[in-house]
């Protein structure tokens, strides 16, 4: 028995506190690498976010002008010449001409911030038929700094 109590004491099978320490140390640095990520992901979530709204403030916009202009009585006109005040230009917005296209730019508010809106209707239409007549029209959505967010296409019939 004595010999057994003996064994046990000079037993050296055990953990022993170095290495005890050594992996509570390689295990903090497994855990704190991955609460670096967590606010990596946060803000990617909030990107995300912010792109998904932008989108769906070009396509409310996009519908928005197209409504207003398909209903409107003076579309005809404001091809012929977009200087002449219309009932869906507000005075506003800065309406410029080019050889096949005219850019109306304006701003539109959400909660967070305003964006520039740029909204580019070409004066050729894609398909000339009648009664009406399909014109393309660009809607682009900027930042204060004028970098496109998103931009969504469609047409206007008139």
């Amino acid at each position: 028995m004595k010999k057994t109590i003996g064994n046990l004491i000079h037993n050296e099978s055990g953990i022993s506190l170095m290495e005890v320490i050594a992996s509570i140390i390689i295990i903090t640095f497994i855990l704190i690498s991955f609460i670096k990520l967590f606010p990596l992901m946060g803000l990617k979530n909030n990107q995300n976010e912010d792109k998904q709204s932008a989108v769906n403030l070009v396509k409310s916009e996009l519908n928005y002008w197209k409504t207003l202009i398909e209903t409107s009585s003076d579309f005809n006109a404001f091809l012929q010449d977009p200087k002449n005040p219309t009932s869906f230009i507000d005075s506003s917005d800065v309406v410029t001409q080019s050889t096949n296209s005219i850019k109306i730019e304006t701003t539109t508010k959400t909660r967070r911030s305003d964006f520039k809106l740029e909204i580019i209707i070409y004066v050729n239409p894609d398909i000339n038929t009648s009664p009406k007549k399909a014109y393309q029209i660009h809607t682009k959505l900027l930042n204060i700094k004028n970098t496109p967010i998103s931009e969504i296409y469609g047409y206007i019939f008139y």
